[in-house]
């Protein structure tokens, strides 16, 4: 018999990859999380086949990964990896075993450094949604900024002349210009 799993959490594009699994062992065979995979074990057994998408949807950490293919291994249940073959084992198997190993080293860097992007992105939502700004905070203008401000857009300064007079470099100027102007118009707008 066929099943499906996946580890989809946080994952923009679960629902191809759920749309795909269906497709190769039924709905009715697809479980998710650590909640189906639990009940997975239940239904799986020996020469059962268990396809994944890519081969870190089977957990989302590198030690469970670990535990888990080695459990599913040891009860004699074949894989198909539809995007990472090569982890395919049974009749889906390739020959080379160390290529096999060079690809479950990378598969696990590659896991490693996915949950942990996961979890860095979850804590920045959070902390945005405390109130957390991110990035480097803006430099105000100095007091006399408008001032060379309009004397260079009158065309009265040179932009190295404004810059200079208030101690910036002539990009910095020319930025503090542009989203000024900006500030302007959206005033003028309103």
């Amino acid at each position: 018999m066929r099943f499906g799993f996946i580890t989809d959490f946080l994952m923009e594009n679960s629902d191809h990859k759920k749309t795909l699994l269906m497709e190769e062992v039924g709905a009715e065979n697809l479980y998710a999380n650590n909640a189906g995979y639990e009940e997975l074990l239940t239904k799986i057994s020996d020469g059962d086949t268990l396809v994944l998408y890519q081969i870190h949807d089977l957990a989302s950490d590198w030690k469970d990964f670990v535990t888990r293919w080695h459990r599913l291994y040891e009860m004699g249940v074949q894989f198909k990896v539809i995007v990472d073959d090569f982890f395919s084992t049974g009749e889906y198997a390739t020959d080379d075993q160390e290529d096999i190993m060079i690809h479950i080293a990378e598969a696990g860097y590659e896991m490693n450094n996915f949950y942990l992007n996961q979890k860095k992105i979850s804590g920045m939502k959070k902390a945005k949604a405390n109130g957390v700004k991110f990035g480097r905070r803006k430099v105000k203008n100095p007091e006399n900024f408008e001032k060379y401000y309009y004397l260079w857009k009158a065309k009265k300064l040179p932009i190295k002349e404004a810059a200079a007079a208030i101690g910036m470099n002539t990009s910095t100027f020319f930025r503090h210009c542009r989203e000024y102007t900006e500030q302007l118009e959206m005033q003028n707008k309103n």
